[in-house]
């Protein structure tokens, strides 16, 4: 019988203080700049944790293994007003030279989206 292995603990979460040394990347700057100019209230949280990659299940068969990830999300919400997630959470590989940033997930106004449909949201500015 083999014994799946479960997914590690958290090493870092949105909740801890920004990591020392750990530059925001320019596509959130970017991201958030843009945000802030078309007048949304914007925040910018930094965790650090494992996602499966791979097929099957860790410790079974197949090519599945955790993998220790950097994960930065950019939300945007109206300044006053009813509440909706729309948000961006882009991720790096923790363990590599070179952090390549590749959009993890899109929420535009609570529901799955797309980047483009965030950039376009962001662009038109809270309602």
């Amino acid at each position: 019988m083999t014994e799946f292995e479960d997914r590690p603990p958290a090493e870092h979460t949105t909740r801890d203080p920004w990591p020392e040394g750990f530059d925001v990347p320019d596509v959130v700057a970017k991201l958030k700049g843009q945000a802030e100019r078309s007048g949304w209230d914007v925040r910018v949280g930094y965790s650090r944790a494992f996602e499966k990659i791979g097929t099957g299940k860790v410790g079974g068969k197949g090519t599945a293994r955790w993998v220790r990830m950097h994960y930065i999300g950019v939300q945007v919400r109206q300044p006053e007003g009813a509440y909706l997630m729309n948000r961006v959470i882009y991720s790096a590989p923790a363990d590599v030279k070179r952090l390549t940033w590749t959009v993890n997930s899109v929420q535009v106004q609570s529901e799955p989206s797309g980047i483009l449909a965030f950039n376009r949201l962001i662009k038109a500015g809270p309602l």
